[in-house]
């Protein structure tokens, strides 16, 4: 099975990440985007932290050739060997920030996306969700801020409305978990019964 958490900045993705892995233990395995392979490092480094300001377009494509790279040799062969991969971001993210946020083309990044993910799709995506302002303030709490988190607030008010825009779209797949008022734990409960459903467990 595949699942993905996805949300604007703030809402915790990575933390729950890493409390599923703890609660899934050796049958899951945990990745993320960008980042997710050797090459997809250096993407990372370069989308997120070299400073360089990059065109839309570039910025579009450079996450695309992390996500072939991610599901050719990471997600897919997981898949095969009857694993449950859970990633951190995937191409809900690409449509959220690239569409909502940097305002290109919709049936642009459509297209770009649906090339990087060749034709797979997650079985389950939790959406942590939380109000832009709020969501800003936690992330910036950790440290330096990447190139996303330094953006203006309308920017990430935008990435917010299309996530939950996708969510209404396809309500089937896309569970939303609000992480503004719950405490971590709380918050964990609520993911692990939507993951638990999902497995039939």
């Amino acid at each position: 099975m595949f699942i993905t958490l996805e949300g604007p900045e703030g809402c915790g993705k990575s933390t729950h990440a890493k409390l599923l892995k703890e609660y899934l233990g050796d049958k899951l395995v945990l990745t993320h985007e960008p980042g997710g392979t050797e090459v997809g490092q250096k993407i990372r480094d370069l989308l997120l932290h070299s400073g360089i300001k990059l065109d839309k377009i570039s910025e579009l494509c450079f996450f695309a050739a992390d996500r072939a790279e991610h599901v050719e040799k990471v997600i897919k062969p997981a898949l095969e060997q009857g694993k449950i991969i859970l990633s951190d971001r995937y191409a809900d993210s690409t449509t959220a920030y690239q569409v909502g946020g940097s305002q290109l083309p919709e049936d642009l990044v459509a297209s770009i996306n649906k090339i990087a993910c060749k034709g797979l799709m997650p079985d389950l995506t939790i959406l942590l969700d939380i109000e832009s302002s709020l969501g800003l303030k936690r992330a910036r709490v950790k440290g330096v801020a990447d190139r996303f988190e330094k953006e203006k607030l309308d920017f990430h008010q935008r990435v917010r409305n299309k996530f939950l825009q996708i969510a209404k779209n396809d309500s089937k797949r896309v569970k939303i978990i609000n992480t503004e008022k719950d405490n971590i734990k709380q918050v964990q409960e609520k993911i692990r019964k939507v993951i638990d459903e999902k497995l039939g467990n």
